[in-house]
């Protein structure tokens, strides 16, 4: 049966099992404490009989804070539900990191890292905290310093889920990029160059393409950078002209540009590497033998349909043997995870009548 403990003094009330338990009760509690925290919810209670809780847009000079965030509840004094809500999650999980042994705040190096890498391929910071789900203010400090506070010097450390959003945004495609973007013109360099080993001109291209001369010649000239929407284009057109030659005196004229530079055609080329800075055409292969990169393992278990091939020296093995086994270009693609047409390329270089024994 449940008994009442009640203080005729300070007004402490409590329900207890038993009244043993409720003399006990009375005997701990402290009235002085009790009237204190009397006072505290009074005071609570009135402010939030005056309190304000419309929605406040963000009135910060520097940032853009996002309505119903932690942000815009301690900058911008917003009250209302929303960035209350989002204030008390705030609390409640730096509580529980802290019960929890996690430190608030980890090293930030390899966020910036990070950023710096999405920046030199195209995508820019503001660009990059969108994709990861942050504020700008939050991703600006780690590059370049918070303002008017070590302006210029990279924060060093950063919340850990803060780093771990940064570092989950992948390296971006041409696709993921404003056509405004600057890009590394590594793979449209050799594009241009290619077809114009094959009799394509930089007129002609011009023409096919709708990009000016003067980024064609840039691009042949082998320029490092190039807007995106460029490397968007003669990646179009070389997708639609690599297997076809014209003729004619400025194909001609073309062919022996491309020969005396040194410039190869788009079979030496395959599909995966003609991006890649590293990577070397067919006809012009590095000091180290291709064949350094084959696992023999691989190539069984590819013959035996339970692997796929992933190296280009392993496609150069199998190619000539599927091949003569009667598979076409697309199911050879399949096994060796790559294009038919860059299958169709080492086919051309290799010849069907290569083999290699399982």
């Amino acid at each position: 049966m449940s008994a009442q403990a009640e203080c005729p003094d300070c007004g402490y009330e409590s329900t207890c099992q038993s009244a043993g338990q409720a003399a006990k009760a009375l005997r701990r509690h402290s009235c002085d404490r009790h009237r204190a925290r009397q006072q505290a919810r009074e005071r609570r209670l009135a402010r939030e009989a005056v309190m304000d809780r419309t929605v406040r847009g963000c009135e910060h000079p520097r940032a853009n804070h996002r309505h119903g965030t932690h942000a815009a509840y301690v900058f911008d004094r917003c009250r209302c539900d929303d960035c209350r809500a989002a204030a008390r999650a705030y609390e409640n999980s730096r509580t529980r990191e802290r019960a929890y042994g996690r430190p608030a705040y980890v090293d930030a190096t390899p966020a910036t890292e990070h950023l710096r890498a999405l920046s030199a391929a195209g995508m820019g910071w503001k660009r990059a905290a969108a994709a990861a789900g942050l504020q700008s203010s939050t991703v600006y400090p780690l590059l370049y310093g918070r303002p008017g506070r070590a302006a210029g010097v990279p924060r060093t450390k950063a919340r850990r889920r803060t780093v771990e959003a940064i570092l989950a945004v992948p390296m971006p495609t041409l696709a993921d990029l404003g056509s405004g973007a600057v890009v590394d013109a590594t793979g449209a360099m050799r594009r241009v160059r290619a077809l114009v080993a094959i009799g394509w001109s930089v007129r002609a291209l011009e023409l096919r393409t709708g990009l000016g001369r003067q980024a064609l010649d840039r691009l042949a000239a082998g320029e490092p950078r190039c807007l995106a929407r460029t490397a968007i284009d003669v990646r179009r057109a070389y997708d639609e002209l690599w297997d076809s030659a014209p003729t004619g005196a400025g194909a001609t004229k073309a062919r022996k540009r491309a020969a005396a530079a040194g410039w190869v055609p788009p079979l030496a080329w395959d599909d995966d590497a003609i991006d890649d800075p590293a990577a070397h055409p067919a006809a012009a292969p590095p000091t180290q033998s291709v064949h350094d990169d084959v696992d023999d393992t691989v190539i069984r278990l590819v013959l035996a349909g339970t692997a796929h091939a992933t190296t280009v020296a392993e496609r150069e093995r199998l190619v000539p043997v599927l091949a003569a086994g009667g598979m076409s270009d697309r199911q050879i693609a399949a096994l060796c995870r790559t294009t038919d047409r860059t299958v169709f390329r080492i086919r051309g270089r290799l010849g069907v009548e290569s083999r290699w024994a399982a």
